[in-house]
């Protein structure tokens, strides 16, 4: 399959092989359209034609894109082109920790204790979510340039709401990390996961894994019947309680192993003041001791850059992460952590999760003050409801092309916009979209109308196309801009914003008919503008970037909101409250014109696409996995 490179399949442009593996071709690609760097993962051709290979593929599509989590490579989504099968999957640019083994010999103790952390933080949150993996192993655990682990590889994983996966005589996983009711071919659970993580962990610390032997009979023989070499004899500097923990780990019967992550990462966390001690060098740039000897910690080493104070910031900020013992705090990231606020934060109340049957992204939300709503989403899925959500309908758009904004205008017209120059509407149907005709070539983010005529649409290569009749036609307006924009509004008929990619910022000052690029120092691309007043804006992006200004958009200052949380959006809900959301399940808001934010807990983890304020204070949140929640915009202390 080496003669796709250099080639387009859908938005991506196919630039080199990463890997290959049983099931396929790993490939670095560009997406055009986003103007990122994706990996893809190509069906082998031989396996095309076979049914069951061609559902475990999908199957693994699936798991992996219900998983949202810092330590699990994310999946974008499934592309069926031509003869060609791919998963679209996060670029992590780093290295496998197979590679790193391989090269190292072994680990120092810390640094295996570093990474098996968040290896154990990544497969709790799975298992919360009802995942095992069966096949945890080095080569499917990279380490990226900031030193953050993430987990891949999701082929064979199997839900535990999901039945028949695998039938009995099959055996699934990497022999060397095998458990021993897999090798029997038994029904595996999330035990399985935990002993797979101690055979990875121990030969991140031995160099070898803990039943080696060139006869694969052999290592099955002793993962059925032989205790691990003891740890501590190999490696005589460790403390004597990490055989208790590799041999808990590596018990025969699952239910004397650890029964969750979270008791694994207790023991882990309990020995490492102790492993400190012994190898207090670790940031002191002093020469380390022990089984295997290396002169800088393990990011240096692995990645060969040079010490810096922001790998230390990532580092330190992992540590903090996941210390804490509160089992609510080891299977998803506490607000307060994230943001280190020294005031309290809040808390709304009755907040309420909401029936989408589905396990699709939902990418936006309208509603109207008579409690009709829409939704839209992934692979041309709409939601609508006419009792404020406590019941939702799926729509028809007779077509699999992924939905990104909707808007309701006077008289019940609704607007969808998404890929592929999408632009649905209909009269309240939503069984009986219509498909506008518009120039094609654009992915369209944003649909926002400033009256029930006039309205704009915003998207890929700084396209903006207007509508002055209620959108019943669209015409294309003038940037100079070929950037992705992500989001526009409008202080009055006269005057907006729209912003995007690499920090762009546009304003316009005729209705709309004329952009203008404003110069802005900041680089990280915006996802979310909104006007407080007609003088002030604040814009919310990645890398927790909140900008503000207050002179009608000319000139910018940053706010400092102490956390690299990515937002999706940010809008004024009324005069005194603003709200910005993103990632996990990240809420702030905002009393002070944007000066200063406090957090909320809202006690779930999904990522927040977008959010919708209705005139009666009631919050409608979507994000990832179907996520719909109405919350009460009541706020009490917490």
């Amino acid at each position: 399959m080496d003669e796709l490179i250099g080639k387009a399949i859908d938005n991506y442009r196919i630039e080199a092989v990463l890997g290959t593996g049983g099931m396929g071709i790993v490939y670095k690609a560009y997406d055009i359209k986003l103007e990122r760097f994706v990996a893809i993962k190509m069906l082998n051709s031989h396996l095309f034609q076979r049914e069951e290979s061609i559902t475990r593929f999908k199957r693994e599509a699936k798991n992996q894109a219900q998983l949202s989590h810092p330590n699990i490579v994310t999946v974008y989504g499934f592309i069926e082109y031509s003869n060609f099968l791919g998963i679209v999957m996060e670029y992590v640019e780093g290295e496998s920790l197979e590679n790193i083994i391989f090269r190292m010999k072994s680990l120092h103790s810390w640094d295996a204790i570093y990474i098996i952390k968040q290896v154990l933080v990544a497969m709790g949150y799975a298992h919360s979510k009802g995942f095992i993996h069966r096949d945890i192993k080095p080569s499917n655990i990279i380490i990226n340039n900031e030193g953050m682990v993430k987990i891949m590889d999701f082929g064979i994983s199997k839900s535990l709401f999901e039945q028949g996966n695998t039938k009995t005589g099959n055996k699934v996983g990497t022999i060397f990390y095998m458990s021993p009711e897999q090798i029997r071919a038994e029904e595996v659970t999330h035990h399985a996961d935990i002993y797979s993580i101690g055979c990875t962990f121990y030969e991140m610390l031995a160099g070898v894994p803990p039943f080696d032997s060139e006869s694969d009979f052999e290592v099955m023989e002793m993962h059925l019947k032989t205790a691990p070499p003891s740890i501590c004899r190999l490696i005589p500097t460790l403390p004597v309680e990490m055989d208790t923990i590799i041999n808990k780990s590596l018990e025969k019967l699952p239910a004397l192993r650890y029964h969750t992550c979270e008791e694994f990462l207790m023991d882990i966390t309990s020995i490492e003041k102790s492993v400190k001690e012994r190898h207090s060098q670790l940031f002191t740039g002093q020469k380390r001791k022990g089984f295997k000897k290396s002169t800088t910690y393990l990011i240096i080493t692995l990645l060969l850059i040079s010490f810096s104070a922001l790998v230390y910031l990532a580092y330190s900020q992992v540590v903090e992460l996941m210390e804490s013992k509160q089992l609510d705090s080891l299977k998803k990231y506490s607000i307060s952590r994230l943001f280190k606020a020294d005031s309290t934060f809040l808390t709304f109340e009755n907040i309420i999760k909401q029936n989408s049957n589905t396990r699709l992204n939902l990418n936006s939300v309208f509603f109207l003050p008579n409690k009709t709503g829409v939704v839209a989403g992934d692979s041309g899925l709409v939601l609508y409801t006419n009792d404020g959500g406590n019941n939702w309908v799926k729509g028809n758009t007779k077509s699999k092309i992924s939905l990104f904004d909707c808007t309701i205008i006077g008289g019940g017209k609704a607007f969808l916009v998404g890929d592929s120059s999408t632009v649905f509407t209909t009269q309240g149907d939503f069984n009986n979209l219509i498909r506008l005709n518009i120039e094609q070539g654009y992915s369209f983010y944003k649909i926002y109308f400033i009256n029930n005529s006039v309205g704009f649409i915003a998207g890929s290569r700084g396209v903006i196309f207007k509508t002055t009749n209620g959108g019943n036609s669209w015409r294309k307006v003038n940037t100079n801009t070929a950037s992705v924009l992500f989001d526009l509004h409008f202080a009055d008929d006269k005057n907006g914003i729209a912003v995007g990619w690499d920090g762009n910022i546009l304003l316009t000052s005729d209705g709309g008919e004329n952009w203008l690029k404003v110069e802005n120092k900041n680089t990280d691309y915006l996802k979310g503008v909104c006007y407080i007043d007609k003088n002030s804006i604040l814009a919310a992006g990645g890398n927790g970037t909140m900008l503000k200004s207050a002179d009608g958009g000319k000139s910018w200052s940053k706010v400092d909101l102490k956390s690299n949380v990515i937002f999706h959006k940010v809008k004024s809900v009324k005069d005194d409250l603003i709200i910005v959301a993103g990632k996990k399940g990240t809420i702030l808001i905002s009393k002070d014109k944007g000066d200063s934010w406090m957090p909320v807990k809202v006690n779930f983890y999904y990522d927040i696409n977008n959010f919708f304020v209705t005139g009666s204070n009631e919050l409608y949140i979507v994000g990832v996995s179907g996520a719909i929640y109405k919350i009460s915009l009541i706020e009490k202390e917490g």
